[in-house]
């Protein structure tokens, strides 16, 4: 829906959304940060690919979501409710940028 869209430079969620699907914000290379939900279980495959200015995704879900295949760029830091960091380093293999809410 948001691919390729280069002034995406930020957006809300909805509050019960469950997935970001494939492709959804590929190529918004004006997206800086955003925000997804506590209620999020899948991020699906090259969701945010080539989200050059992506610096900061902040995850509000206390479970880690499913992550597709190279979904959130390698320079984008994560930030994670405290309890959960452990949980996100584990599942999230290959991301090494992790902070806390």
């Amino acid at each position: 829906v948001f691919a390729g869209c280069q002034n995406l430079d930020q957006i809300t969620l909805p509050p019960a959304l469950r997935t970001i699907s494939a492709d959804v914000f590929r190529s918004c290379s004006a997206l800086t940060s955003i925000s997804l939900p506590e209620t999020i279980i899948l991020i699906g495959n090259y969701s945010f690919e080539d989200c050059d200015q992506l610096a900061e995704i902040q995850c509000l879900a206390h479970r880690p979501p499913e992550l597709g295949r190279e979904a959130i760029p390698q320079q984008t830091w994560i930030k994670v409710p405290r309890s959960a960091r452990r949980n996100y380093k584990t599942q999230w293999v290959g991301h090494s940028k992790f902070t806390t809410l």
